[in-house]
């Protein structure tokens, strides 16, 4: 098959074929077109029962001069499961960050009638994506049974067609096909896609795409020569007749005008203390006593004592956005917040809470950030390690009031915040829900929660009871599927298997099909003989000692017939030949006796009677026959035109006594 695509595509390209086109059958197993940029991972098969249920998997290089591809999607049943799976790489499962072997890896896949199209897993992704995964686009009722659908890719942009329905989706973690230098794994110019079952195996599969069209196209070369008007802080993207300019991330604009967007003027950018923009990007900063989370955008406490207590000269005290020095027992704190001196009268005459300013006026201070109350005590504030605040610090005359950033909340000590379903998900991988407690994570059907209370795991159904399945149970991320051997198929419940009747289906066998569970086999009426397995042919018996034939023997389809020449006739047997004017002579049958007399006119006459008088024929209760040969009867014995047999005699009699019915053999 390879070597007769490869002349193919030599003669085309000498008498103008298309390279740029590829035809796939998924029910009949037939591949239409040739492209050199197009190779088989895995060449459609036609399905035992002819159902559109044939797969494929194929690879595009976009090395060349084509730059995107179109996918006519032809769904002459009803789709179900995993009809198709578009990816930047062969290890594609079906739901998207599966880098096997590149982090530029997204993908989209039709499942059942929804089709879903995920993120590459390039810094910055989880931003992009609606369930903190890779997860980008959800399309729901996309297809069903009779739809024509078009899908179109290109580079970082996804298109989809659905009769007058056009949607797209452009992304920099959408396909990579202008080999953008990948965050790990190799670089590449590939995208592969799976029919009627996902790109990397046969472990998620799909039936009702019946066929699959396949376009090339080039695009336009403006971006490379330069002649585009697109912003310097906006992206040039080649189209299939132009050029489109895209702002790049931290910017906004058409792409021919494009202007920092200060990501710090909405909700503070995220920050939950400070926001700095800066072109085309920002930061978040926290104040001192904090360090910036790994999220990069909250904020916690830093423990200053463990860098060399703090300064202080004998005991640290680490306070949320700040700490304290203490002394120990007979001292007391100096000025400077930090050494300590011999004598506690400050404390102990004057009552003061932090160090007098001097002994001899008596009079008490405070720290910086705080202020001195009723003389004596020192009250925070909010330039003090925030107030004591994690996120935002209110000065009242009370002292300082906390609140939390934006989708965050404050706990019961009133100072340190939690993040909500919010923010990042609240953590979860899945689902989220905000109790007083905080974010609680959960999973959907088919998943159980990880012990680290935010990550999902597949059950896998398959270990307990084998999923309910009949025959085989295939686990699956999130489900499971049931399998059936070869000539069977899932039932309606899904779970047991139904025999596949191959002889409902016309042209399984030439003449006869007899089903049987898992399988079938042909059979030919008789005069024909079986070939191929499921082909008939006609049995020339005259081929074989001339049929039996004693003259000619005449084949037709189905059987055949002996026939004489001239002034002969066919032997009763069919197969010998005699005089046409001549009775065939009659042998005397067995227990019987036999006159013959020849009668005026030229017939010739035999009377048949048993020996015993009381013995009758085989075929009556009488024990005498008549039967006539001649001109009248064209030379045939009466019992041959009537199509009878030679009356023979049997040791089988009857007599009557007393009315009483009684054989004797």
């Amino acid at each position: 098959m390879i070597l007769n695509i490869t002349v193919l595509s030599i003669t085309g390209s000498v008498f103008g074929f298309r390279d740029d086109f590829v035809e796939l059958d998924l029910q009949y197993g037939i591949v239409k077109g040739y492209s050199p940029y197009i190779s088989f991972m895995h060449t459609p098969v036609p399905a035992i029962d002819r159902s559109c249920s044939g797969k494929a998997v194929i690879k595009i290089n976009f090395s060349g001069p084509y730059k995107g591809v179109k996918f006519l999607l032809d769904y002459g049943d009803s789709p179900r499961l995993w009809t198709m799976d578009i990816s930047d790489s062969e290890t594609g499962d079906g739901f998207g960050g599966d880098n096997g072997t590149t982090s530029n890896m997204a993908e989209a896949h039709i499942h059942n009638r929804q089709l879903r199209i995920y993120g590459n897993s390039l810094p910055g992704y989880v931003d992009a994506s609606t369930n903190g995964g890779h997860l980008m686009k959800v399309v729901d009722n996309f297809v069903k049974k009779g739809s024509k659908v078009t899908i179109d890719i290109s580079d970082e942009r996804i298109q989809w067609t659905n009769g007058k329905r056009v949607e797209y989706y452009e992304s920099p973690y959408l396909y990579t096909l202008n080999g953008q230098e990948p965050a790990f794994g190799r670089l590449d110019y590939d995208l592969y896609a799976g029919f009627n079952r996902v790109v990397s195996g046969n472990h998620r599969v799909g039936s009702g795409l019946c066929r699959v069209s396949i376009s090339l196209y080039e695009q336009g070369k403006d971006c490379e020569k330069g002649t585009h008007n697109c912003h310097k802080d906006a992206t040039c993207i080649n189209t299939r007749r132009s050029f489109r300019c895209r702002c790049k991330p931290g910017f906004t604009g058409n792409g021919k005008s494009c202007q920092d967007k200060d990501e710090c003027s909405n909700e503070n950018g995220g920050c939950v203390h400070t926001c700095i923009n800066s072109p085309g990007n920002y930061t978040c900063q926290c104040f001192p006593g904090f360090y910036l989370a790994p999220d990069g955008h909250g904020c916690l406490d830093k423990n200053e004592c463990l860098d060399r207590r703090g300064g202080c000269e004998h005991q640290c005290i680490n306070t949320l956005g700040s700490y304290e020095c203490r002394c120990n027992s007979g001292y007391s704190l100096q000025s400077n917040g930090r050494n300590c001196q011999v004598g506690t009268w400050c404390k102990t005459n004057l009552g003061c809470e932090h160090f007098c300013s001097s002994q001899r006026d008596g009079a008490c201070s405070c720290l910086y950030g705080y202020t001195l109350v009723n003389g004596r005590q020192c009250l925070q504030t909010c330039k003090h390690g925030n107030g004591g605040c994690q996120h935002k610090c209110l000065d009242t005359p009370q002292g300082p009031v906390c609140s939390c950033a934006d989708q965050y909340k404050l706990k019961d000590d009133k100072k340190t915040c939690r993040p909500s379903c919010g923010v990042k998900n609240g953590g979860c991988e899945r689902k989220c829900t905000d109790l007083t407690e905080g974010p609680v994570c959960s999973c959907p059907r088919g998943y159980r929660l990880h012990q680290d209370g935010r990550s999902c795991l597949d059950i896998d159904e398959c270990r307990g009871g084998n999923g309910g399945c009949s025959h085989k149970c295939v686990n699956t991320r999130g489900s499971y599927e049931c399998t059936c051997p070869k000539g069977f198929k899932v039932d309606h419940d899904q779970r047991s298997c139904k025999d596949i009747n191959e002889c409902s289906v016309n042209g399984t066998c030439d003449h006869i099909c007899v089903n049987k569970p898992g399988s079938h086999h042909c059979e030919c009426r008789k005069g024909y003989q079986l070939y191929g397995g499921s082909h008939c042919s006609d049995v020339n018996e005259c081929s074989n000692n001339n049929g039996g034939c004693e003259k000619n023997c005449e084949n037709f389809d189905g059987g055949y017939t002996c026939t004489c020449g001239k002034g002969y006739k066919l032997h009763p047997n069919n197969k010998d030949c005699i005089e046409s004017t001549r009775c065939i002579d009659i042998k005397t049958p067995a227990k019987a006796d036999m006159s013959s007399t020849i009668l005026s006119g030229g017939n010739r006459q035999v009377i048949i009677e048993c020996k015993d008088p009381r013995a009758r024929f085989t075929s009556g209760h009488v024990g005498r026959a008549v039967y006539e040969c001649g001109p009248s009867t064209d030379y045939l014995w009466t019992f041959e035109k009537e199509n009878k047999s030679l009356a023979t005699c049997s040791g089988y009699y009857r007599f009557y006594v007393s009315n009483i019915n009684t054989s004797i053999c």
